[in-house]
């Protein structure tokens, strides 16, 4: 999930495994303390982002490098405001396009 501010920019992620790794330390906790967790506690800060300027390549290899399933975009490298995501289905999708048509074998 991705985690904006007031204004909209991203200032954080929260994955599943961030999630599951919560709720094995909340079991510990008390209820009060519980209570008082926040999003900001349990995200990822400064997390890897693209904009919508970069090229859906440079976006592949980022995420291959990374093994991400997903990844945040922003509307460009100094306005931060979050526009969505992309996932890598989508990503192959996009790239295989781009790609020369290869010809069946004859």
């Amino acid at each position: 999930f991705c985690v904006v501010d007031d204004k909209g920019a991203l200032t954080g992620v929260l994955t599943r495994t961030d999630l599951l790794n919560a709720g094995e330390a909340l079991a510990t906790m008390t209820h009060e303390r519980r209570g008082a967790i926040t999003v900001g506690e349990l995200m990822a800060h400064n997390p890897l982002w693209v904009s919508i300027e970069d090229s859906p390549l440079l976006v592949a290899e980022m995420m291959r490098e990374r093994s991400l399933k997903r990844i945040p975009v922003v509307k460009s490298l100094h306005d931060r405001s979050l526009v969505g995501y992309v996932r890598l289905e989508s990503l192959m999708g996009t790239v295989l396009e781009r790609l020369p048509k290869l010809s069946p074998p004859v």
